[in-house]
């Protein structure tokens, strides 16, 4: 063979070399570029779910949390005026407390404060900092159409435990816990006041569609008086989840007959 033919050969031989190496030096880089993508992009579906699941735990807090404050705000009678069981262990109905939307809002927030405060979820990072927010009064409450409408914002910044870039997102939660499936105590003071003008049981157990009612007229003693009552007791068709279990919502009242 002569030095040219051997100096041809050569110079294929490099640019073959030469192809294969970029070849591979491409394929590594591109296959970098993907995994990058799909890690981020698994990354990605994974807080969007983790989102997800914390959004619709955190409501199912939030409705535990207003069922278990209604139960506890007719047991201490805070809806009336006079909150003073002074018939037959009764509280008298005879006025609508004025503050009671601010008072069932404060013992709300106790009551959700409480139940947040004591969960512990290990496999959210980010529940923590929900928590620790809404612990530090990061929400607000108000009532609107006969509802209680709950609602946080909250940006969240959780640094990537593998050292990489953190991951900042928004937390938005806005429940609404509609009294229609119970009565909101306005409502419940003029149906009272309609029906003492007419049939009183019969008009209370259609007005108050969604709970069983009871009613028994008899007289009792009030401010050393005997007087003339309706007892009324009413409870929920329907159960509700608080303090751990179902159940239904119940509350009695003395109606005076005037």
């Amino acid at each position: 063979m002569n030095k040219k033919a051997s100096l041809h050969v050569l110079v294929f031989v490099f640019l073959v070399l030469t192809l294969c190496i970029s070849s591979l030096y491409m394929y590594v880089v591109y296959k970098g570029e993907i995994t990058a993508q799909v890690d981020e992009h698994e990354n990605l579906e994974s807080l969007l779910l983790r989102e997800k699941e914390i959004g619709l735990f955190f409501d199912e807090l939030i409705e535990e949390s207003f069922y278990k404050t209604y139960q506890e705000f007719v047991n201490e009678g805070k809806y009336v005026a006079e909150q003073r069981k002074d018939v037959g262990g009764r509280f008298v109905f005879d006025l609508l407390n004025s503050t009671w939307e601010e008072e069932f809002k404060e013992d709300f927030s106790k009551n959700l404060e409480e139940r947040v405060g004591g969960i512990e979820l290990s496999n959210y990072e980010d529940w923590k900092m929900i928590r620790d927010r809404i612990l530090e009064k990061g929400f607000d409450i108000s009532f609107e159409d006969g509802k209680l409408i709950f609602s946080t914002h909250m940006d969240l910044e959780r640094e990537d435990s593998g050292g990489g870039m953190g991951v900042v997102y928004d937390f938005k939660t806005v429940a609404e816990e509609d009294f229609s499936e119970l009565i909101i105590f306005e409502n419940l003071e003029n149906v009272r006041e309609e029906c003492s003008l007419a049939n009183f049981e019969k008009c209370m157990k259609e007005k108050l569609e969604n709970f069983d009612v009871s009613v028994e007229r008899r007289f009792a003693m009030l401010d050393g008086e005997s007087k003339e009552f309706y007892f009324v007791d009413l409870k929920s068709k329907q159960e509700f989840l608080f303090d751990a279990r179902f159940s239904k919502i119940e509350f009695s009242f003395a109606q005076r007959i005037v």
